[in-house]
């Protein structure tokens, strides 16, 4: 339901734990299912946290095979756009699952979109025994959200996420940290 907290959970493949997140409902469209993280929101993989410094979007597509974050202005970081090429999102009470598949397509301020991550992606193809079918969903998966980031095509044209993060609660931050496993 429109503002309840979701935790987002990106595994490897292999189901170990990679980036949590506390994001809040915004709500859906044609793009997808969009939740918020406000500047503040702590977030955290395995041996590294953080706590965003600006607010951003997260678009979940329905089927696909990526993730979105789009970014507000601000902040020290230079990244707009960051789209992690993953499983299609599986969602539970509270919360949405992908397997981060390596590869993201980047864009920042000023400079061209890329796919990165492509020797992150030779490597675990091999080491978490990425189905053929798998690694061609994600080759195709980069392409085509890096020509849609090129061409500026919804929702990655700016004004998608602008009207998204303009109804999301600055003020809000998830009740909980995201769970972090055991030490």
């Amino acid at each position: 339901m429109t503002g309840d907290e979701v935790q987002v959970a990106f595994t490897k493949y292999d189901g170990s734990p990679h980036w949590h997140i506390g994001t809040r409902l915004l709500g859906d469209d044609e793009h997808g299912t969009w939740l918020h993280s406000p500047a503040g929101t702590p977030t955290w993989r395995p041996g590294l946290a953080f706590t965003y410094d600006r607010a951003n979007v997260l678009c979940v597509p329905r089927g696909q095979h990526w993730a979105a974050t789009l970014y507000d202005g601000g902040g020290t970081s230079h990244v707009t756009t960051y789209v992690d090429i993953t499983t299609p999102a599986t969602w539970s009470a509270g919360r949405v699952t992908m397997s981060d598949l390596d590869l993201d397509v980047v864009q920042r301020t000023g400079e061209e979109p890329f796919v990165d991550d492509e020797d992150e992606f030779e490597l675990h193809r091999v080491r978490y025994a990425y189905p053929p079918q798998l690694q061609a969903a994600a080759r195709a998966a980069s392409a085509s959200v890096l020509a849609a980031v090129r061409a500026r095509q919804a929702p990655f044209d700016g004004t998608t996420a602008q009207r998204w993060l303009s109804v999301a609660d600055p003020a809000w931050l998830p009740v909980a940290p995201p769970e972090q496993p055991p030490a």
